[in-house]
C-alpha cells in the first residue's frame, strides 16, 4: 500500500487541499492528479484517478471518468470540506477468491483512509453526508461485482454515521461526474457529450 501526502502538514496555500492517495496492492501506481488554473468562469477542478480520493477544506470541483466504477462524494451539510473517493468494480469471477479478499481489503483501507483523514482535518464538520454514482457496464460478471461493493459502500457509511443521501446507478456507457462539496451539488452526463457543463 501506498500513502503520500496525507495529513495536515501538506495543505497546500492556494487551495489548501490535501491529496491523500492510497492505492491497492493489485493497482498500478498513483497517476498525478490534474487541476485546473482558478479562473474567473468557476472553482478550480481537480481531476480524482480511479482507486484514490481527493480531499478538500476549499470550494472546488471533483471530477472523476466513471467506467465500471463507483465514486463516492462526502460533504457536510454546514461546513465547505468534502471528498471525493473513485473505486473501480472488478469482475466476480474474473479473480481468485484470495485476490478478491484483498481487493475488498483495499476498498476498505481506502475509505477508511478517506473518512478519517478528512475529519482530522475538519473537526468542527458534524454532519457528514454523501452521495454515490456508479457506472455499471452490463456484463453479468461485473454487474454482480458492482452491487457486492455498493453493498459494502452502504454498511460502511451506515457504520460510520455519515447519511446516505442518494445514490445514481448509470447503465449507458462511460459517464462524467463533477461534484462540488461546498454545494453537495452533482452532476452526470455522457463522456461522450460534445461540451462538458459547469457545475
Amino acid at each position: 500500500m501506498h500513502k503520500r501526502d496525507a495529513g495536515p502538514s501538506v495543505l497546500r496555500p492556494d487551495l489548501r487541499t490535501v491529496r491523500s492517495l492510497l492505492s491497492r496492492p493489485s493497482c498500478m501506481p498513483p497517476t498525478n492528479r490534474q487541476e485546473s488554473e482558478r479562473s474567473d468562469a468557476g472553482p478550480p477542478v481537480v481531476t480524482v484517478a480511479i482507486d484514490h480520493f481527493e480531499l478538500t477544506v476549499e470550494d472546488c470541483v471533483f471530477a472523476a471518468r466513471l467506467d465500471a466504477s463507483v465514486a463516492v462524494c462526502f460533504y457536510d451539510a454546514v461546513h465547505e470540506p468534502g471528498a471525493l473517493l473513485h473505486l473501480r468494480f472488478v469482475p466476480r469471477g474474473q479473480l481468485h477468491a484470495e485476490l478478491t479478499d484483498t481487493v475488498f481489503t483495499g476498498d476498505l483501507l481506502l475509505i477508511d483512509q478517506c473518512v478519517r483523514t478528512l475529519r482530522a482535518n475538519v473537526p468542527q464538520a458534524k454532519y457528514w453526508q454523501s452521495k454515490i454514482v456508479a457506472q455499471i457496464p452490463q456484463a453479468e460478471g461485473v454487474r454482480v461485482g458492482a452491487e457486492s461493493v455498493l453493498e459494502f459502500l452502504t454498511a460502511y457509511l451506515r457504520d460510520s454515521d455519515i447519511e446516505l443521501v442518494e445514490q445514481q446507478i448509470e447503465w449507458d456507457g462511460p459517464t462524467l461526474l463533477q461534484f462540488r462539496p461546498m454545494m453537495g451539488q452533482v452532476r452526470v452526463q455522457a463522456a461522450d457529450a460534445a461540451k462538458l457543463n459547469p457545475i
